[in-house]
């Protein structure tokens, strides 16, 4: 990849991982590690690179701007620099400064407003209940569920065996498709309608 300002320019072959973020820089000659803790954080190197953290364009202040110049995220901080506008009743989330709700590990948020997967190749249904909508993917196992629910008493251990078959409904429909971006956000919509109803926690 060509990279560089006005004043130089460079080829580099850049490594980088799942989430796209520049770990590894080698020249001829040369090679320069990028350590970033999991929120971004790491050494500013006076601008000899262009792409950082999620491969996104790094700028000279110390915030990096996520789409497109949209809102100012502070790896130091782990935090934006500004709320959401979609938060806290749209994609944006509860929390309208948080970055990738907390889980930086497992989701990136390039466009400043909504989380993306960071595992390009991951397609288990169960880990992306899991991941959105807040409930785990032990719901999808009966014998998980039954052995939780001989230990409540019956009203919750109705609402336990409910919920984890509206997952599991919900579950069967989205790996019928190809691909995750086939689930709706409907199909979520039917889980959190069914936690709300119940009255255990």
């Amino acid at each position: 990849m060509r990279q560089g300002f006005k004043k130089s320019s460079e080829t580099v072959c850049l490594a980088t991982d799942t989430q796209g973020s520049v770990l590894h820089r080698h020249k001829p000659q040369e090679q320069h590690s990028c350590p970033y803790t999991v929120f971004g954080f790491g050494p500013f190197d006076g601008m000899t690179r262009l792409l950082g953290f999620t491969g996104v364009h790094r700028e000279k202040t110390i915030s990096t701007l996520l789409g497109n110049g949209y809102r100012g995220y502070r790896t130091a901080l782990m935090r934006f620099n500004s709320p959401d506008s979609w938060s806290p009743f749209e994609c944006g989330g509860l929390n309208s400064y948080a970055y990738c709700q907390g889980d930086p590990v497992n989701m990136t948020d390039r466009s400043g407003h909504a989380l993306d997967l960071s595992l390009p190749g991951k397609t288990n249904t169960a880990w992306h209940i899991d991941k959105l909508s807040g409930w785990p993917a032990l719901l999808l196992n009966n014998s998980v569920v039954d052995g939780i629910a001989k230990h409540l008493p019956g009203t919750e251990a109705n609402n336990l065996k409910t919920l984890a078959k509206e997952t599991r409904l919900v579950a069967t429909k989205a790996s019928n498709k190809v691909t995750f971006e086939n689930i709706t956000s409907d199909n979520y919509r039917n889980i959190l309608d069914t936690i709300h109803k119940s009255h255990f926690t």
